[in-house]
């Protein structure tokens, strides 16, 4: 449903009814939008096995927050959020900015929680598909950053931008 199925919830005033039938998927609001369902065969399964992850910096990320910087990012026309922290026991910041330096023009707010490491973790933000809300969000240095939402049962996985993110090792 690519983020079609995202979009449409996050956009409309109301929560719109949801109808399952045999091949598509239908919103209905004020108007209506049917969605197709992925070929099964198309679909790629993960491994069935446990994967622990140590992560080296965890915050609570509001969705005024979350919402503010996806506003910036999008008026902006950045492609990249940036959570980072300059030096260890330095506020976190997140970022809606160009990394690469093509647009000059930035966004930032801090968190409000300090950071045990000096970090950069870079996210496109085509990644960051994720229902509106508050999270609980964790990234480790290993490349993977998780965000689980405060008021439902629902956890993503993102992958950082390797190359535009680094952790120092805690001392």
């Amino acid at each position: 449903m690519k983020n079609f199925l995202l979009s449409f919830v996050s956009n409309n005033k109301k929560t719109p009814e949801v109808e399952f039938e045999e091949n598509f998927l239908t919103l209905k609001s004020l108007g209506s939008v049917r969605l197709r369902y992925t070929q099964p065969s198309l679909i790629f399964q993960p491994p069935n096995k446990n994967v622990s992850v140590n992560y080296d910096v965890s915050f609570n990320l509001s969705s005024e927050v979350l919402n503010w910087i996806f506003s910036a990012a999008s008026i902006l026309k950045c492609a990249t959020i940036v959570v980072k922290s300059e030096t260890p026991n330095d506020e976190i910041s997140i970022w809606a900015m160009d990394v690469k330096g093509a647009i000059v023009d930035d966004a930032s707010v801090n968190i409000g929680k300090t950071s045990p490491v000096a970090f950069q973790a870079a996210f496109d933000i085509s990644n960051l598909k994720i229902i509106p809300g508050s999270y609980s969000v964790e990234l480790s240095s290993i490349g993977v950053g998780k965000f689980s939402n405060t008021e439902k049962n629902i956890v993503y996985w993102v992958a950082l931008e390797k190359n535009l993110s680094k952790f120092e090792k805690a001392e």
